[in-house]
Order: structure tokens, then C-alpha cells, then sequence
């Protein structure tokens, strides 16, 4: 006759023991063996930083993620991404091979973008030793586009010969996110109220331009402008 004995867990370790009897029928003999099942845990966690990166268009960007093996035992991750699929995507390395119980390494998502906007997508870490241990991170793209249109409100100010011109002008951000501007004189004797202007997308801002109308400088005062984005 073949007895069972109870089988207990041990959650601390991760250990099944069970203590398994044979009886003799005849002898009334009795043997007993316990049986210990080790249970090993696959877990892999990733982490982001920053989880959001911005690039100006027509430029790839790299996200570095961090992965830790918190299983128990050596483990080797398959990497993935899905979500938004009007850029392409690339691993490097592209899967995370043996990496100790405890360790940690980083990898990167080099991720290009055809065009400008927000774009958002998940990377899976899968371990090779138990398919169904994943970790998941969200990872965010900002692909900027940078530019600027600059209007005087009038092309042309006429005054007198004793008092200076001024000239407004509006700078328009035309880009889609909030940008800073320089602005210079390449030409001519005027003077600027800004030097800078920071302008949120779609918005519009104004600054000066002051020319002379004393001395020489008279009659016919020409000044070039130059507007130039900080980002682009």
C-alpha cells in the first residue's frame, strides 16, 4: 500500500515540501521520503528615465531605460515595443542576455519620427525562463517643430527729421511648442526693445525697433532684423 503525507509551502523561500510513505501490507514496513520542490521566480522591472524625451524634428532620439533582473536566478529578456507606429524603432542591445539574479544594465530605444507631435508607446521586457513573468514602462516622444514668422504692422513709419522712428513688429511662434528667440540687428543703425522673446506655440509677441532721424542719420533709414529660434 502506498500512502500520501500533506504538503505544506514555504512562502519565504519559495520551497514545496511533502513527505511522501510506502506500507507494506504484509510486514507492516514503513518507509517515508520527503520531497522538496524549489519554486524560482522570473521577474524582470524596468524603469524609465525620463520617461518623456523631446527632439526637434528630422532628429532621432534615445531613450535609456534600466532593467533589473529581480527573479532569483540568472535570466536572459526579450524586448519589445508597440503603441504608436508612425515612427520606427530599434533596440540596443536587442535583448538583454544572462543577467544575474539582482543585476541591473541599461538599454536604449532609439526612436525616429517622420513627423512633429506627441508620440507614446509601451516597452515589454519578457523573460526567457518564464514567458509569462513581463514588466511594462510607457515611454513618451515630443518631436518638436521649430519656426517663426516676423510682420512689421507697418512696412514703412515717416516722421519728422528731429524725432527717432519707431517700428513694431510681431513675431509669430509657428511651431509647436514654446519657443525663445533672438533677435539682432544685421543692419543698419536701429535699436531693439528685446533681445529675447519667448513665445508659446501658436502665440504671437511684438517688440521695436528704433532708428535715428538726427545728425547724419537722416531720410530713407534702412534696418535689418534677424529673428532666430534658440531650439532650431
Amino acid at each position: 500500500e502506498i500512502g500520501t503525507g500533506d504538503w505544506s509551502s514555504d512562502v519565504c523561500s519559495s520551497d514545496l515540501t511533502g513527505t511522501l510513505s510506502a506500507t507494506s501490507s504484509l510486514l507492516g514496513c514503513v518507509d517515508t521520503l520527503v520531497l522538496t520542490t524549489h519554486v524560482v521566480d522570473y521577474a524582470p522591472n524596468l524603469e524609465a528615465g525620463p520617461s518623456v524625451e523631446r527632439v526637434l524634428l528630422g532628429n532621432d532620439v534615445t531613450h535609456t531605460i534600466s532593467i533589473t533582473n529581480d527573479g532569483d536566478v540568472t535570466d536572459t529578456f526579450t524586448l519589445s515595443y508597440t503603441g504608436d507606429q508612425s515612427g520606427t524603432t530599434s533596440f540596443s542591445p536587442v535583448s538583454i542576455n544572462s543577467l544575474a539574479a539582482a543585476g541591473t544594465t541599461t538599454f536604449d530605444l532609439v526612436f525616429t519620427a517622420p513627423i512633429a507631435g506627441t508620440h507614446t508607446g509601451t516597452v515589454t521586457a519578457t523573460s526567457q525562463g518564464y514567458s509569462g513573468s513581463t514588466d511594462t514602462i510607457t515611454i513618451t516622444t515630443e518631436v518638436q517643430s521649430a519656426g517663426v514668422d516676423v510682420t512689421p504692422v507697418t512696412s514703412t513709419e515717416t516722421g519728422s527729421k528731429d524725432a527717432n522712428i519707431v517700428h513694431t513688429l510681431t513675431v509669430e511662434n509657428t511651431g509647436n511648442f514654446e519657443d525663445t528667440y533672438d533677435i539682432a540687428v544685421t543692419g543698419g543703425v536701429g535699436t531693439l526693445s528685446d533681445a529675447t522673446l519667448t513665445i508659446a506655440a501658436g502665440a504671437t509677441d511684438t517688440f521695436t525697433v528704433t532708428e535715428p532721424q538726427d545728425g547724419t542719420e537722416r531720410d530713407n533709414v534702412i534696418t535689418t532684423v534677424s529673428v532666430t529660434s534658440q531650439a532650431d
